[in-house]
């Protein structure tokens, strides 16, 4: 299953929903099972915590797509995200 999300784009998951590089849900079945909560920033903030560089693309999808807000990162991480 994870290489057929990995094949249709997945970039990384919040709240168990699977998301694209956008930071758009994933049309893909897993998306379609998941019993999860809905994460919306617009009806309150959604604190995203995280570190390391396997991460960094995963974070960079979630800020596109304004699936958190705010986000707390390493300084390292953080430097890569604002100088992109």
């Amino acid at each position: 299953e994870l290489e057929s999300l990995l094949a249709a784009g997945a970039t990384g998951e919040l709240a168990g929903h699977v998301f694209d590089a956008e930071g758009r849900d994933l049309d893909h079945p897993v998306n379609e099972r998941i019993l999860g909560v809905r994460v919306s920033v617009n009806d309150r903030p959604v604190c995203c915590i995280s570190a390391g560089p396997k991460k960094r693309r995963a974070l960079k999808a979630a800020r596109e797509g304004r699936l958190v807000s705010p986000l707390v990162v390493a300084e390292a991480s953080a430097r890569v995200l604002l100088s992109r």
